[in-house]
């Protein structure tokens, strides 16, 4: 089973980076709200082919 990278805070870092491959802190801290709206918009995008426009703009209005 592989967990991914992960840290622990012991004092609050904005910049935090737990995983040593993200050299452009993507996954920093301070950037997680961001990363989960990006996140969102994939799974959202990915979803679009199952449901129709209309449906889909019903549920917007």
């Amino acid at each position: 089973i592989d967990y991914g990278p992960f840290g622990f805070l012991d004092a609050y870092q904005p910049g935090f980076i737990c995983n040593h491959s993200d050299h452009q802190g993507r996954y920093a801290y301070n950037r997680q709200p961001n990363i989960a709206l990006w996140n969102l918009a994939c799974l959202a995008q990915a979803m679009l082919p199952l449901v129709d426009q209309e449906t889909l703009k019903a549920a917007l209005d």
